[in-house]
């Protein structure tokens, strides 16, 4: 009786088709997981924009006056009062030398050390267009803008990766 087995040159096929059907299964789940840590990253950094912006645009909304310094070399800085509290807004930079945005509050009951209204894994540059504020304050209208401006990263920013940028207009209702 006849055994039936493979050839050498069957075995060498067969193993040769299974590492390329491997190899397109490895590179596909590489893939997949690249795509997926850069859609987490955006989301965390268009949700933590989103929070910071709408933080101060509240604020600048019920706001009794405000002042801002738009940046030239550095970023700006707004100043707002509201409520008998004094928010400033501005950026600062953590322990592991990542921009943040932060908010300072002092008033009647005290004052806060800066509160930090970005996420740790959201970065904000040091440019003089990463956080910027301007406005027009009543000049040839009875309204008062102010215009925020960021553009935010990745914390741990790859070379890649495209920045969010922000832009909101607000009445300020003095």
């Amino acid at each position: 009786m006849k055994q039936k087995s493979f050839t050498l040159i069957e075995l060498l096929v067969a193993v040769t088709i299974f590492v390329i059907v491997v190899a397109i299964g490895l590179a596909t789940v590489v893939t997949l997981t690249q795509n997926r840590t850069k859609s987490e990253t955006n989301t965390s950094i268009q949700t933590s924009g989103n929070l910071a912006m709408e933080t101060i645009v509240n604020e600048v909304q019920n706001a009794s006056s405000y002042s801002f310094t738009t940046g030239t070399t550095t970023t700006g800085t707004l100043t707002v009062v509201s409520g008998g509290n004094t928010y400033q807004f501005s950026r600062a930079v953590d322990t592991n030398g990542v921009g943040y945005i932060g908010m300072m509050v002092s008033g009647t009951f005290g004052s806060t050390g800066l509160e930090r209204l970005t996420s740790p894994n959201v970065s904000i540059g040091s440019g003089p267009t990463d956080l910027n504020f301007s406005g027009l304050q009543g000049s040839f209208t009875t309204k008062n803008y102010v215009t925020i401006d960021m553009t935010l990263h990745g914390a741990f920013a790859s070379s890649t990766e495209t920045p969010l940028t922000l832009h909101t207009t607000t009445i300020a209702q003095l």
